[in-house]
């Protein structure tokens, strides 16, 4: 069986990027972030951004629209 690929993560608390962007997209600021998780800098949260940003430059997207009723 092959080995499970789990998501990058930042020292120590473990928290995917995907976690803290989800966080900043339903309206955390980066303030309340840092508060709630101690151990988080704002560094973390600035790297955060960056490998979203990596990863949104490298892929390709198709717009979908909802077809008409």
């Amino acid at each position: 069986m092959g080995r499970r690929r789990e998501p990058p993560t930042q020292r120590p608390l473990r928290l995917t990027p995907g976690f803290r962007l989800g966080l900043l997209a339903r309206g955390a600021t980066a303030r309340e972030i840092l508060d709630e998780y101690e151990g988080l800098e704002r560094d973390d949260i600035r790297a955060c951004l960056a490998f979203a940003e990596a990863a949104l430059e490298s892929a390709a997207f198709l717009l979908l629209t909802k077809a008409a009723a």
